[in-house]
Protein backbone atom coordinates (compact mmCIF):
# COMPACT_ATOMS: atom_id res chain seq x y z
CA UNK A 1 0.00 0.00 0.00
CA UNK A 2 1.44 3.00 -1.24
CA UNK A 3 1.73 6.90 1.09
CA UNK A 4 1.97 10.08 0.01
CA UNK A 5 4.88 12.35 1.93
CA UNK A 6 4.56 16.32 1.28
CA UNK A 7 8.36 16.11 0.77
CA UNK A 8 9.72 17.58 -2.81
CA UNK A 9 11.96 15.76 -5.17
CA UNK A 10 15.22 16.34 -5.39
CA UNK A 11 15.75 15.81 -8.35
CA UNK A 12 12.74 17.33 -10.13
CA UNK A 13 11.22 19.73 -7.58
CA UNK A 14 7.37 17.89 -7.63
CA UNK A 15 5.96 17.10 -4.84
CA UNK A 16 3.83 14.02 -5.54
CA UNK A 17 6.29 11.22 -3.89
CA UNK A 18 4.61 7.79 -3.00
CA UNK A 19 6.28 5.62 -0.34
CA UNK A 20 5.79 1.86 -2.09
CA UNK A 21 8.85 -0.15 -0.32
CA UNK A 22 9.57 0.25 3.57
CA UNK A 23 12.97 -1.41 5.41
CA UNK A 24 12.57 -0.24 9.27
CA UNK A 25 16.41 -1.22 10.70
CA UNK A 26 19.32 -1.56 7.63
CA UNK A 27 22.82 -1.53 8.19
CA UNK A 28 23.69 1.92 7.74
CA UNK A 29 26.87 0.98 6.26
CA UNK A 30 27.47 -1.88 3.66
CA UNK A 31 30.66 -1.05 2.63
CA UNK A 32 32.31 -0.85 6.60
CA UNK A 33 34.62 -3.36 7.43
CA UNK A 34 34.11 -4.28 11.26
CA UNK A 35 36.89 -6.07 13.11
CA UNK A 36 34.83 -8.58 15.11
CA UNK A 37 31.47 -9.76 15.24
CA UNK A 38 30.22 -8.39 17.79
CA UNK A 39 30.74 -4.89 16.37
CA UNK A 40 29.76 -6.03 12.93
CA UNK A 41 26.05 -6.87 14.85
CA UNK A 42 25.94 -4.00 17.32
CA UNK A 43 26.64 -1.97 13.64
CA UNK A 44 24.31 1.21 13.12
CA UNK A 45 21.03 0.78 11.27
CA UNK A 46 18.19 3.44 9.72
CA UNK A 47 15.70 2.85 7.81
CA UNK A 48 14.42 3.34 4.15
CA UNK A 49 11.56 4.50 3.37
CA UNK A 50 11.76 4.55 -0.49
CA UNK A 51 9.18 6.63 -2.34
CA UNK A 52 8.32 7.27 -6.07
CA UNK A 53 8.18 10.18 -8.34
CA UNK A 54 5.72 9.85 -10.64
CA UNK A 55 6.52 13.39 -12.42
CA UNK A 56 10.73 12.62 -13.65
CA UNK A 57 10.88 8.47 -11.96
CA UNK A 58 13.17 9.42 -9.28
CA UNK A 59 13.24 6.43 -6.71
CA UNK A 60 14.42 8.69 -2.77
CA UNK A 61 14.74 7.27 0.50
CA UNK A 62 12.80 10.09 1.83
CA UNK A 63 13.76 8.48 5.90
CA UNK A 64 17.62 8.98 4.96
CA UNK A 65 19.64 11.32 7.51
CA UNK A 66 22.92 12.46 5.98
CA UNK A 67 23.82 13.32 9.92
CA UNK A 68 24.40 8.99 9.57
CA UNK A 69 26.47 8.90 7.14
CA UNK A 70 30.42 9.62 7.37
CA UNK A 71 32.77 7.91 4.80
CA UNK A 72 36.64 7.57 5.96
CA UNK A 73 39.22 5.26 5.31
CA UNK A 74 37.69 1.80 6.63
CA UNK A 75 35.24 2.18 3.33
CA UNK A 76 35.56 -0.33 1.41
CA UNK A 77 33.77 -1.13 -2.14
CA UNK A 78 36.31 -1.76 -4.43
CA UNK A 79 35.30 -4.67 -7.67
CA UNK A 80 38.84 -4.42 -9.41
CA UNK A 81 40.13 -7.58 -8.01
CA UNK A 82 37.36 -8.83 -9.92
CA UNK A 83 39.05 -10.07 -13.52
CA UNK A 84 34.91 -9.44 -14.82
CA UNK A 85 34.89 -6.24 -13.60
CA UNK A 86 38.35 -5.42 -14.31
CA UNK A 87 37.51 -5.92 -18.27
CA UNK A 88 34.63 -3.89 -18.13
CA UNK A 89 36.49 -0.85 -16.56
CA UNK A 90 39.35 -1.54 -19.03
CA UNK A 91 37.09 -0.94 -21.85
CA UNK A 92 35.68 1.95 -20.39
CA UNK A 93 38.32 3.52 -20.11
CA UNK A 94 39.52 2.63 -23.42
CA UNK A 95 36.21 3.89 -25.16
CA UNK A 96 36.62 7.36 -22.89
CA UNK A 97 40.18 7.73 -24.03
CA UNK A 98 39.39 7.44 -27.83
CA UNK A 99 35.92 9.12 -27.19
CA UNK A 100 36.91 12.29 -25.91
CA UNK A 101 41.12 12.04 -26.89
CA UNK A 102 42.38 11.76 -23.38
CA UNK A 103 46.11 12.27 -24.03
CA UNK A 104 48.11 14.13 -22.25
CA UNK A 105 44.45 16.19 -20.01
CA UNK A 106 44.13 17.15 -16.89
CA UNK A 107 41.58 14.85 -15.22
CA UNK A 108 39.05 15.11 -12.13
CA UNK A 109 37.40 12.61 -10.66
CA UNK A 110 35.10 13.25 -7.68
CA UNK A 111 34.73 10.06 -5.29
CA UNK A 112 37.49 8.27 -6.91
CA UNK A 113 38.31 5.94 -4.24
CA UNK A 114 41.62 4.21 -4.53
CA UNK A 115 42.15 5.94 -7.75
CA UNK A 116 42.26 2.26 -9.26
CA UNK A 117 39.85 4.26 -12.64
CA UNK A 118 41.76 7.46 -12.87
CA UNK A 119 45.20 5.77 -12.60
CA UNK A 120 43.85 3.96 -15.67
CA UNK A 121 43.02 7.04 -17.65
CA UNK A 122 46.34 8.57 -16.70
CA UNK A 123 47.99 5.04 -17.85
CA UNK A 124 46.39 5.13 -21.24
CA UNK A 125 46.55 8.52 -22.28
CA UNK A 126 49.87 9.99 -20.12
CA UNK A 127 47.33 12.21 -18.43
CA UNK A 128 47.72 14.54 -15.00
CA UNK A 129 44.62 12.96 -12.47
CA UNK A 130 43.19 14.62 -9.80
CA UNK A 131 40.69 12.73 -7.38
CA UNK A 132 38.82 13.45 -4.15
CA UNK A 133 37.72 11.00 -1.94
CA UNK A 134 36.76 11.39 1.60
CA UNK A 135 37.18 7.93 2.00
CA UNK A 136 40.18 7.56 0.32
CA UNK A 137 42.98 5.41 2.17
CA UNK A 138 46.31 6.46 1.08
CA UNK A 139 47.89 3.04 1.95
CA UNK A 140 45.97 1.47 -1.12
CA UNK A 141 46.39 4.31 -3.85
CA UNK A 142 46.87 3.12 -7.34
CA UNK A 143 50.11 4.00 -8.80
CA UNK A 144 49.55 4.70 -12.79
CA UNK A 145 52.84 3.76 -14.64
CA UNK A 146 52.57 6.61 -17.06
CA UNK A 147 50.91 10.51 -16.23
CA UNK A 148 50.55 11.06 -12.77
CA UNK A 149 47.78 10.61 -10.08
CA UNK A 150 47.14 13.19 -6.63
CA UNK A 151 44.19 11.99 -4.53
CA UNK A 152 42.96 14.18 -2.00
CA UNK A 153 40.87 12.65 1.19
CA UNK A 154 38.50 15.67 1.50
CA UNK A 155 35.37 16.75 -0.52
CA UNK A 156 35.87 19.06 -3.86
CA UNK A 157 34.37 21.88 -2.86
CA UNK A 158 34.77 25.76 -3.15
CA UNK A 159 38.78 25.42 -2.27
CA UNK A 160 39.39 23.75 -5.68
CA UNK A 161 38.50 26.45 -7.84
CA UNK A 162 42.15 26.80 -9.33
CA UNK A 163 42.00 23.19 -10.33
CA UNK A 164 42.73 22.41 -14.04
CA UNK A 165 39.99 20.31 -15.57
CA UNK A 166 39.38 18.46 -19.32
CA UNK A 167 37.39 16.06 -18.21
CA UNK A 168 35.54 15.42 -15.27
CA UNK A 169 34.36 11.99 -14.22
CA UNK A 170 31.96 10.78 -10.83
CA UNK A 171 30.99 6.72 -11.11
CA UNK A 172 29.36 5.82 -8.32
CA UNK A 173 29.00 9.05 -6.04
CA UNK A 174 25.77 10.67 -7.47
CA UNK A 175 23.18 8.03 -5.83
CA UNK A 176 25.11 8.92 -2.49
CA UNK A 177 24.44 12.95 -2.40
CA UNK A 178 21.05 13.87 -0.65
CA UNK A 179 20.51 17.07 -2.45
CA UNK A 180 21.76 16.22 -6.18
CA UNK A 181 20.61 19.27 -8.29
CA UNK A 182 22.18 21.53 -5.43
CA UNK A 183 25.37 19.36 -6.12
CA UNK A 184 25.44 19.40 -9.33
CA UNK A 185 25.22 22.82 -9.81
CA UNK A 186 28.11 23.46 -7.38
CA UNK A 187 30.32 21.32 -9.02
CA UNK A 188 29.20 22.70 -12.39
CA UNK A 189 30.38 26.30 -11.21
CA UNK A 190 33.13 25.14 -9.58
CA UNK A 191 34.48 23.33 -12.59
CA UNK A 192 33.93 26.07 -15.23
CA UNK A 193 36.06 28.61 -13.70
CA UNK A 194 38.55 28.93 -16.74
CA UNK A 195 37.91 25.33 -18.03
CA UNK A 196 35.10 24.01 -20.18
CA UNK A 197 35.06 20.52 -19.79
CA UNK A 198 33.37 16.84 -20.69
CA UNK A 199 31.93 14.38 -18.76
CA UNK A 200 31.04 11.21 -17.38
CA UNK A 201 28.78 9.99 -15.11
CA UNK A 202 27.78 6.75 -13.94
CA UNK A 203 24.86 5.64 -11.42
CA UNK A 204 23.25 1.97 -10.20
CA UNK A 205 20.16 1.40 -12.64
CA UNK A 206 17.10 1.68 -10.84
CA UNK A 207 15.39 -0.02 -13.70
CA UNK A 208 17.48 -3.27 -12.54
CA UNK A 209 15.93 -3.10 -8.98
CA UNK A 210 11.97 -2.19 -10.70
CA UNK A 211 12.93 -4.45 -13.75
CA UNK A 212 15.07 -7.26 -13.16
CA UNK A 213 13.92 -7.76 -9.70
CA UNK A 214 17.63 -6.45 -8.38
CA UNK A 215 15.82 -6.02 -4.63
CA UNK A 216 19.19 -6.78 -2.85
CA UNK A 217 21.09 -2.97 -4.28
CA UNK A 218 18.88 -0.91 -2.27
CA UNK A 219 20.96 0.33 0.88
CA UNK A 220 20.92 3.06 3.17
CA UNK A 221 23.60 4.45 1.88
CA UNK A 222 22.21 5.13 -1.40
CA UNK A 223 19.48 8.04 -1.24
CA UNK A 224 18.70 8.22 -4.73
CA UNK A 225 17.96 6.08 -7.44
CA UNK A 226 18.38 7.53 -10.77
CA UNK A 227 16.07 6.08 -13.75
CA UNK A 228 17.09 7.00 -17.48
CA UNK A 229 14.53 9.71 -17.36
CA UNK A 230 14.98 11.13 -13.86
CA UNK A 231 18.60 11.10 -14.48
CA UNK A 232 18.21 13.11 -17.61
CA UNK A 233 16.17 15.48 -16.43
CA UNK A 234 18.39 16.13 -12.92
CA UNK A 235 21.53 16.77 -15.32
CA UNK A 236 19.53 18.93 -17.29
CA UNK A 237 18.51 21.29 -14.75
CA UNK A 238 21.68 21.54 -13.34
CA UNK A 239 23.14 22.56 -16.68
CA UNK A 240 24.92 19.27 -17.75
CA UNK A 241 24.86 18.70 -21.69
CA UNK A 242 22.58 15.08 -21.64
CA UNK A 243 24.61 13.03 -24.06
CA UNK A 244 23.29 9.40 -25.08
CA UNK A 245 22.24 7.25 -21.36
CA UNK A 246 23.71 4.03 -21.49
CA UNK A 247 22.41 1.40 -19.42
CA UNK A 248 25.61 -0.88 -18.88
CA UNK A 249 27.40 -3.81 -17.05
CA UNK A 250 23.86 -6.32 -17.80
CA UNK A 251 21.86 -3.45 -17.15
CA UNK A 252 22.97 -2.67 -13.71
CA UNK A 253 24.53 0.86 -13.97
CA UNK A 254 23.47 3.71 -16.03
CA UNK A 255 26.34 5.90 -18.00
CA UNK A 256 25.93 8.79 -19.40
CA UNK A 257 28.72 11.88 -21.35
CA UNK A 258 28.49 15.00 -22.74
CA UNK A 259 29.61 18.58 -21.65
CA UNK A 260 29.52 21.08 -18.81
CA UNK A 261 29.61 23.83 -21.27
CA UNK A 262 26.46 23.16 -23.15
CA UNK A 263 25.06 21.70 -26.71
CA UNK A 264 22.31 19.12 -28.38
CA UNK A 265 20.34 16.75 -25.95
CA UNK A 266 21.19 12.83 -26.91
CA UNK A 267 18.54 9.72 -27.41
CA UNK A 268 17.10 9.08 -23.45
CA UNK A 269 15.85 5.44 -23.71
CA UNK A 270 12.74 4.57 -21.98
CA UNK A 271 10.77 3.68 -20.54
CA UNK A 272 8.57 6.65 -19.81
CA UNK A 273 7.56 7.43 -16.19
CA UNK A 274 4.31 6.02 -16.96
CA UNK A 275 5.54 2.42 -17.46
CA UNK A 276 8.17 3.19 -14.38
CA UNK A 277 4.77 3.83 -12.23
CA UNK A 278 3.81 0.53 -13.54
CA UNK A 279 6.79 -1.09 -12.27
CA UNK A 280 6.64 0.52 -8.68
CA UNK A 281 2.83 -0.66 -8.56
CA UNK A 282 4.21 -4.53 -8.60
CA UNK A 283 7.29 -3.93 -6.96
CA UNK A 284 5.89 -4.67 -3.34
CA UNK A 285 4.51 -7.88 -3.99
CA UNK A 286 7.46 -8.71 -6.06
CA UNK A 287 10.05 -8.48 -3.17
CA UNK A 288 8.05 -10.25 -0.77
CA UNK A 289 7.86 -13.03 -3.03
CA UNK A 290 11.34 -13.09 -3.39
CA UNK A 291 12.40 -12.42 0.04
CA UNK A 292 10.19 -15.38 1.11
CA UNK A 293 11.65 -17.54 -1.50
CA UNK A 294 15.02 -17.09 -0.76
CA UNK A 295 14.31 -17.60 2.90
CA UNK A 296 13.31 -20.52 2.36
CA UNK A 297 15.79 -21.94 0.27
CA UNK A 298 17.89 -21.22 2.69
CA UNK A 299 16.30 -22.24 5.16
CA UNK A 300 15.13 -25.94 3.84
CA UNK A 301 19.35 -26.45 2.44
CA UNK A 302 20.95 -29.59 2.94
CA UNK A 303 24.14 -28.92 4.14
CA UNK A 304 26.40 -26.02 4.62
CA UNK A 305 25.37 -22.87 3.00
CA UNK A 306 27.76 -19.88 2.18
CA UNK A 307 27.35 -16.46 0.48
CA UNK A 308 29.95 -15.24 -2.52
CA UNK A 309 30.02 -11.38 -2.42
CA UNK A 310 30.74 -9.29 0.49
CA UNK A 311 29.81 -6.03 -0.57
CA UNK A 312 26.13 -4.38 -0.92
CA UNK A 313 23.98 -7.41 -2.52
CA UNK A 314 25.42 -9.60 0.13
CA UNK A 315 25.06 -7.77 3.18
CA UNK A 316 21.80 -6.49 1.76
CA UNK A 317 20.28 -10.18 1.34
CA UNK A 318 21.59 -11.61 4.74
CA UNK A 319 20.26 -9.04 7.00
CA UNK A 320 16.54 -8.69 4.62
CA UNK A 321 16.52 -12.89 4.94
CA UNK A 322 17.45 -12.00 8.92
CA UNK A 323 19.95 -15.33 7.92
CA UNK A 324 22.74 -15.18 10.69
CA UNK A 325 25.85 -17.32 11.27
CA UNK A 326 24.05 -20.85 12.18
CA UNK A 327 22.62 -20.80 8.97
CA UNK A 328 25.10 -18.89 6.50
CA UNK A 329 27.92 -19.17 8.38
CA UNK A 330 30.52 -17.44 6.07
CA UNK A 331 30.85 -15.05 3.17
CA UNK A 332 33.32 -15.33 0.63
CA UNK A 333 35.03 -12.40 -0.86
CA UNK A 334 38.17 -11.81 -4.31
CA UNK A 335 38.67 -8.46 -2.21
CA UNK A 336 41.51 -9.35 -0.12
CA UNK A 337 41.14 -5.89 2.17
CA UNK A 338 38.17 -7.48 3.48
CA UNK A 339 39.46 -10.83 4.52
CA UNK A 340 38.78 -11.39 8.42
CA UNK A 341 36.54 -8.70 8.53
CA UNK A 342 32.58 -9.29 9.59
CA UNK A 343 29.41 -8.47 7.87
CA UNK A 344 27.63 -5.50 9.21
CA UNK A 345 24.25 -6.31 10.81
CA UNK A 346 24.57 -10.44 10.29
CA UNK A 347 28.00 -10.63 11.59
CA UNK A 348 29.42 -13.36 9.32
CA UNK A 349 33.28 -13.73 8.97
CA UNK A 350 34.35 -12.90 5.49
CA UNK A 351 37.13 -15.30 3.63
CA UNK A 352 38.90 -15.65 0.74
CA UNK A 353 37.80 -18.29 -2.27
CA UNK A 354 40.99 -20.56 -0.58
CA UNK A 355 39.44 -20.32 2.36
CA UNK A 356 36.49 -22.54 1.91
CA UNK A 357 38.88 -25.48 0.81
CA UNK A 358 38.89 -26.98 4.75
CA UNK A 359 35.61 -27.61 5.06
CA UNK A 360 33.50 -27.26 1.15
CA UNK A 361 30.15 -26.14 1.52
CA UNK A 362 27.06 -27.81 -0.02
CA UNK A 363 25.62 -24.22 -1.74
CA UNK A 364 27.20 -21.61 -3.06
CA UNK A 365 25.23 -18.22 -3.50
CA UNK A 366 26.18 -16.13 -5.90
CA UNK A 367 25.07 -12.85 -5.22
CA UNK A 368 25.91 -11.14 -8.58
CA UNK A 369 25.34 -13.32 -11.98
CA UNK A 370 27.17 -11.75 -13.60
CA UNK A 371 30.55 -13.13 -11.75
CA UNK A 372 29.01 -16.73 -12.22
CA UNK A 373 31.41 -18.35 -15.08
CA UNK A 374 34.09 -15.86 -12.97
CA UNK A 375 33.11 -17.92 -9.76
CA UNK A 376 32.41 -21.41 -11.30
CA UNK A 377 36.08 -21.57 -12.87
CA UNK A 378 37.51 -20.55 -9.25
CA UNK A 379 35.52 -23.02 -7.75
CA UNK A 380 36.29 -25.69 -10.12
CA UNK A 381 40.56 -25.03 -9.55
CA UNK A 382 39.66 -25.22 -6.41
CA UNK A 383 38.03 -28.52 -5.99
CA UNK A 384 35.51 -27.69 -4.18
CA UNK A 385 32.51 -29.78 -5.85
CA UNK A 386 30.11 -26.87 -4.39
CA UNK A 387 26.69 -26.24 -5.97
CA UNK A 388 26.43 -22.75 -7.34
CA UNK A 389 22.76 -21.12 -6.75
CA UNK A 390 22.23 -17.08 -8.52
CA UNK A 391 20.04 -15.27 -5.78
Amino acid sequence: MMRSVDQPCPACDAVALEVFFEAPAVPVFCNVLWPTAEQALASPRGAIELAHCGACGLLYNVAFDSARIAYEGTYENSLHFSPHFQAFADALADRLVERWDLRGRNLLELGCGFGDFLASLCERGENVGRGFDPGHNPEHVARPGRGSLRIEAVPFDRRHTDVPVDFLLTRHVLEHIPRPLEWLREIREIVLTGNRPDYYLEVPNALYTLRDMGIWDIIYEHCSYFTPPALARLLTRAGYQVGEIQELYAGQFLGVEGSLAGGPEGSIPGPTPDEIAGMVADFGSLQQAKVSEWRGRVADAAGRVVVWGGGSKGVTFLNLLGAGVDRVPLVVDVNPRKHGRFVAGTGQRIVSPEALQADPPELILVMNGVYLEEIRSQVGSLGLGSALATV
